[in-house]
């Protein structure tokens, strides 16, 4: 009897499936196409670092600058650097290095007298000289993926202040070295000693 009574429900759950009716595809909304019947694949992402290190060339550009000296040391470390290779065309770089140097006006004063007597009815004369100088307050080095246009690092270094010009000049170069060797720290981390 147990037999029967589960033979019978066995074959009564099965007709009742078969009559189940079926989802006509005619009649799905339009907002439900084939993008919601079946889940996107996910794009793997990959972390900064990750996409930093798997690069292999970059594009060095230089913005915002009236003064080479930042972009030229940054450019001479991606040369000297084997990880990643320098190339002309932004298009074919993984990497875009974008190297800033903003500068703010100064007003310097720089007063000279010449005095002589007797040329004006036996008055000195004076002269004063105003001189402007132009100051780098800020050296930008941003670097961003070419395949997704977003920033993967930025990093920025304020150079000292200097009253002669070779002095600025080398305030400049050694704020840019700095700020190039915070990026290849980044990628490449030195060792822990």
């Amino acid at each position: 009897m147990r037999r029967l009574v589960f033979t019978i429900l066995i074959f009564g759950g099965m007709s009742i499936a078969q009559q189940a009716p079926t989802p006509d595809p005619s009649s799905a909304t339009p907002a439900a196409g084939p993008a919601a019947t079946a889940p996107a694949p996910k794009q793997p992402v990959i972390s900064q670092t990750a996409r930093l290190a798997a690069a292999k060339t970059v594009y060095i550009w230089k913005i915002e600058s009236h003064n080479d000296i930042p972009f030229n040391v940054i450019a001479n470390g991606f040369d000297g650097w084997a990880k990643y290779v320098v190339i002309s065309d932004p298009a074919k770089a993984d990497l875009i290095i974008e190297v800033s140097a903003t500068e703010r006006e100064d007003s310097g004063f720089a007063v000279s007298s010449n005095t002589s007597t007797g040329i004006n009815n036996g008055k000195s004369d004076e002269s004063n000289k105003t001189v402007k100088t132009f100051t780098t307050s800020m050296i930008r080095m941003v670097v961003i993926d070419t395949h997704t246009k977003t920033p993967l690092w930025a990093g920025n270094e304020q150079p000292r202040n200097a009253a002669r010009k070779n002095k600025t000049e080398d305030n400049l170069v050694d704020a840019a070295q700095l700020l190039f060797q915070h990026f290849h720290d980044r990628v490449e981390p030195p060792p822990i000693q």
